[in-house]
């Protein structure tokens, strides 16, 4: 039988066949029956219920009744018993295969199942407050996350808690099963009526280049089921290449914002290459588990004010800047001008370590911050040469190459050291972005886990040593083994060297971060990196425009500078840094100290140091 319902009918007939059987043994041989519907219904009163065996009469009823009473016990003990516990134990199943239908409005839809999606649903359990607040603009009350994975069992379930951690919320959270490529297992996860819709990009292990592919098809047959809604759900979706980010906007025309992940990452490792320290600042800015992060507040009552007003206002703040509506976007106007003014329609960008810090004071707290311009810069005829020597090979080293080149201040010889022949980098380097001719590459076929291969390098001589996570292996757990034993492999021939040059490290898996010390260099993780970005873009849309700023050549960028530059007191707040740096056209975020390393942005405002060498200036810089 197809179901439970055909079982319980199928019994019912059984039932009424042998009821009115006996019915008619009884009406034929027995006695005391007017009819046979009388004697039909004596039949089912003895079938279904035992204690009608003492009322009968004479040894025909009595055998007659008692054999229906066995037969009763079969069929409506065991056979009604065994349907209910079959078919509760098929629901069960499909509950936990995620087969049910999803009953939802206004959720958070995530779709597939990667490296980063525990890490995006982390984050949105702990973002409360802006989660809260994106809820809120939408009309929705109260945050619902759904996945929708390809396979789900109940270990996958158990691991993805797991993998969530403490801020796990069974009540929040529902896991179905099934792919974004049929319609039918969209409807089933309510994916037209859903606030937000997340597509991180898959795992990028061997080759799996048709992950952009997926993610076009999986945009597609999310336009197919919008089509004809008055109001499409917003998308933010992951793209590996960036050539392929106008077809995924093209596949997907209402709201979305679309992240090319590749070119990302690339201006990360590349501007860590430049500024070391910085992916400490990131780490922060991204995570809502550390410190600061970056805001965006609706200045209603500050429009038509300068800019070296606004600093007045936010105290437990750093102002950034602005984002102001262009099109169907936003233009980030970051480190802004002097007498730059709000208009009607701004955003003002901010880093605090909440929401309640970018509340505007009621009355200004400070004096006027004036800014200037940085005067320009004494010209050099000595050209700055970086030397990069990149450990392993994964797709992201073309884009990589192409970044160095956009840099036009600067000249880049960079080394490719990894087992990939050399004739298989070509193929990716031909379909890849081209370098600028500043930019020298060349390549080595070692293995840099041997000792003597990676002492033949010379990475003493180099001016930073990349990491990349090799995507030709098995798996992002082989990729960062080797990762771990080169940086290992690489504290012998450094000690060689007159100077020990920047170390970046690119993990893929989030959970070898912790076998690793801050210290033997800096720590990229990029998944984690991604899901953070993913995360804070789809909960605040202005934010793609500011971190696009950010990490974009030209416009704005951070870096550091020692603080001698901006001071010559023997001890200083960071409120005289804040104005020593807008007096030259810069924005003061924090302070690095030196001899540690470690980063305070937006520290108090009447916060001292006593040594100016010791310290460096995080600052946002118009480059």
């Amino acid at each position: 039988m197809r179901g439970p319902l055909h079982r319980v009918a199928l019994a019912a007939l059984l039932v009424v066949m042998i009821s009115m059987l006996g019915g008619i043994v009884v009406l034929i041989w027995g006695k005391g029956f007017g009819g046979f519907g009388e004697a039909s219904w004596w039949a089912f009163l003895r079938l279904s219920d035992p204690g009608y065996l003492g009322d009968d009469v004479g040894m025909l009823n009595r055998t007659v009744s008692t054999a229906l009473t066995i037969l009763g016990y079969v069929v409506f003990l065991g056979a009604l018993v065994a349907i209910m516990t079959q078919g509760l134990g098929a629901w069960m199943q499909r509950l936990e295969s995620g087969l049910t239908p999803v009953v939802r409005q206004g959720h958070v839809l995530i779709l597939g199942w990667t490296s980063r999606t525990d890490s995006i649903i982390r984050e949105l359990l702990l973002s409360e407050g802006r989660t809260r607040r994106f809820l809120d603009r939408r009309g929705v009350q109260g945050l619902q996350i759904v996945l929708l994975a390809e396979k789900v069992t109940a270990t996958f379930a158990q691991n993805l808690r797991d993998a969530v951690g403490p801020v796990w919320d069974e009540h929040r959270v529902t896991i179905r099963s099934g792919s974004p490529l049929q319609p039918e297992h969209l409807v089933r996860v309510a994916a037209a009526h859903a606030s937000v819709i997340l597509i991180p990009g898959a795992d990028f292990i061997r080759g799996s280049v048709q992950s952009d592919v997926q993610t076009i098809k999986v945009l597609l047959s999310l336009a197919a089921l919008a089509s004809g809604q008055e109001r499409a759900p917003r998308v933010v979706a992951e793209i590996f290449e960036a050539k392929k980010v106008h077809l995924a906007r093209k596949a997907y025309t209402a709201e979305s914002e679309v992240l090319a992940s590749d070119g990302v990452i690339s201006r990360l490792l590349a501007q860590n290459v430049r500024h070391p320290g910085l992916s400490r600042i990131y780490d922060e800015l991204l995570s809502h588990q550390e410190g600061n992060e970056i805001y965006i507040r609706e200045p209603e009552e500050l429009i038509d004010l300068e800019i070296e007003e606004l600093h007045r206002y936010f105290p437990g703040a750093v102002l950034m800047g602005l984002v102001r509506p262009s099109g169907s976007g936003f233009e980030p106007i970051l480190n802004p001008p002097p007498g730059t003014r709000v208009a009607s329609g701004d955003r003002l960008v901010l880093i605090a370590p909440g929401y309640d810090e970018c509340e505007p004071s009621r009355s200004p707290v400070r004096s006027r911050v004036e800014r200037g311009t940085r005067p320009p810069n004494e010209s050099s005829d000595t050209e700055v040469v970086r030397r990069v020597l990149v450990l392993g090979w994964n797709h992201r080293v073309p884009a990589l190459a192409a970044e160095f080149g956009t840099y036009g201040d600067e000249r880049y010889e960079m080394q490719v050291a990894s087992k990939v022949p050399v004739s298989e980098r070509e193929v990716l380097l031909k379909h890849g972005p081209t370098p600028s001719p500043s930019v020298t590459l060349t390549h080595v076929e070692v293995d840099f886990t041997d000792p003597e291969e990676m002492q033949a390098l010379g990475p003493g001589t180099k001016d930073s040593v990349v990491f990349m996570g090799a995507d030709w292996t098995d798996s992002a757990e082989e990729a960062d083994a080797r990762t771990l034993m080169g940086s290992l492999m690489i504290d012998e021939p450094l000690r060689e060297g007159a100077r020990r040059p920047t170390v970046i490290m690119e993990l893929l898996d989030p959970d070898n971060a912790s076998l690793v010390s801050r210290s033997r260099g800096e720590l990229i993780i990029s998944p984690l990196f991604l899901s953070h970005l993913l995360t804070q873009i789809a909960l605040r849309a202005e934010l793609q425009s500011v971190f696009d700023e950010l990490f974009a050549v030209g416009g704005v960028e951070i870096t550091f500078r020692p603080v001698a530059l901006y001071t010559q007191s023997r001890q200083f707040s960071f409120e005289d840094l804040e104005r020593a740096a807008s007096a030259v056209g810069e924005t003061a975020l924090g302070v690095r100290t030196r001899s540690t390393g470690s980063v305070e942005l937006n520290p108090p405002k009447t916060k001292t140091w006593d040594d100016p060498s010791a310290c460096d200036l995080v600052t946002l810089v118009t480059t």
